[in-house]
């Protein structure tokens, strides 16, 4: 269980982390609509599995339903949504999801070699 000191530490890292956001997120009742999808998808994305949305969700309703699904959970896990710039926003199109341990979570060889075709094709586009 941790510490009062240790809930502080961590609310003041997370305050001083987001002042420097340039565009930091704002959850709307409208993000609230692709909670359900993107739960959903998370639930057929076990064991390093990609889920894809059709059609592509929101950066916001993404990190809202993400929240949503392993907030109340003691495991670890790693999230991993690939999508692309859309105007303001990032559009969501498929998810990696991998369910850890209490303190970590391992990254499968097919999520890192997604991770890393990803990182060169960004690389690639800029």
């Amino acid at each position: 269980m941790a510490s009062w000191m240790d809930i502080a530490k961590e609310i003041t890292e997370s305050a001083l982390l987001a002042s420097f956001e340039p565009n930091p997120v704002q959850f709307r009742p409208e993000h609230e609509y692709d909670v359900r999808r993107v739960r959903e998808a998370l639930r057929r994305a076990k064991d390093g599995k990609l889920a894809r949305f059709r059609p592509p969700v929101n950066r916001n309703g993404f990190l809202l339903g993400c929240l949503d699904y392993t907030e109340l959970r003691s495991e670890e896990h790693l999230i991993v949504g690939y999508g692309f710039k859309y105007g303001a926003t990032t559009k969501i199109e498929s998810v990696h999801h991998v369910t850890g341990g209490a303190n970590s979570v391992a990254i499968p060889p097919n999520v890192a070699h997604a991770l890393g075709i990803t990182t060169a094709s960004m690389k690639a586009t800029r």
